[in-house]
């Protein structure tokens, strides 16, 4: 049996290495109970009688308009887009356990200001902010289980990102409805309160996490590298599997940054590399265009205590 075989271990004797990259995952969860959550308690009194409008009309008295909910939902993709933006130029000067630390205080300081806002234009802007914090969670918590990950356990560790966003939507729908009997405010500031425990645990858990070691090697930090590599593996690999995988990391490393080098931009666009453009894309495409975000946005119920009633939605 070759060298590289034995590398291919069982996913128990990676229990470690699993278990970091899950507990790293977790900044996905964030995203499901935000989207889950800010569609239910757009139906409630409490939230209504702060952002939306008298309507004798409905059962409830209140009433939202479709502008107010669209810049509900559509401020959270604005913030989003923004830190994406930025995910590439912190990525390469700054680590993936920085990246995680700066979006737990921004999801701190958007949560705080739609707890405390008293006007729509408040609210958007803890939107935004919370947009931007799911973007550097998503991004960098994901590139770290793929890089810090064996090759052969990437698809079961990737799956990570599925399983927290939709136990984040279970939790978001679980905040609604056991706040929802509230008439006042608490309707919806609990929800909006709980979110700030998700970056809270976060922020603890990446104390005991190590640094990408692909990071670190592209640092130049070949030592730190090698510490984190270790602490990764956990005893899983023997010696000389250990210097294999950590040989082949630096030399992929290298042959990274010498094709970087001569690379551009627009490459990506040209030859053999334009369908792997274009395949990426697609696949993006296929999520935003099911219509999954008109869902989350028009996603309001009726609180218990007129259950009995049409819910209070801007739709005729």
């Amino acid at each position: 049996m070759g060298i590289s075989s034995q590398r291919n271990n069982r996913v128990v004797q990676n229990w470690k290495c699993i278990l970091i990259c899950f507990c790293m995952a977790l900044a996905n969860c964030q995203y499901g109970f935000d989207t889950a959550s800010i569609g239910g308690f757009q139906a409630m009194v409490g939230f209504l009688e702060v952002f939306g409008y008298p309507d004798p009309e409905r059962p409830t008295g209140w009433n939202i308009g479709t502008r107010s909910q669209q810049l509900i939902a559509s401020t959270l993709n604005v913030g989003t887009i923004a830190g994406v933006a930025v995910t590439g130029i912190f990525g390469r000067y700054y680590g993936r356990r920085p990246a995680i630390w700066l979006a737990t205080l921004i999801a701190f300081a958007g949560a705080g200001v739609q707890v405390g806002a008293r006007s729509l234009g408040a609210l958007c802007v803890g939107r935004v902010l919370i947009g931007m914090s799911n973007a550097f969670f998503f991004t960098f918590s994901n590139v770290y289980c793929v890089e810090s990950t064996p090759a052969h356990l990437r698809a079961v560790v990737t799956s990570f990102f599925g399983i927290w966003v939709n136990i984040g939507s279970i939790l978001g729908s679980v905040a609604d409805q056991q706040s929802e009997k509230h008439p006042d405010r608490l309707a919806y500031q609990i929800p909006l309160a709980s979110l700030f425990v998700i970056p809270a645990t976060l922020s603890v858990l990446v104390f005991f996490i190590p640094e990408s070691p692909r990071w670190l090697l592209v640092q130049g930090r070949q030592e730190e590298a090698r510490r984190s590599l270790e602490r990764l593996r956990g005893g899983s690999l023997e010696a000389e599997f250990f210097e294999e995988e950590f040989t082949e990391m630096v030399r992929g490393i290298e042959e990274e940054k010498s094709l970087a080098s001569s690379a551009a931009f627009l490459d990506m666009f040209k030859a053999s590399d334009l369908r792997r453009t274009i395949v990426c894309i697609g696949v993006i495409l296929s999520h935003s265009s099911s219509g999954l975000w008109l869902f989350i946005a028009y996603s309001v119920s009726s609180p218990p205590y007129i259950s009995t009633q049409p819910s209070c939605s801007s739709f005729p």
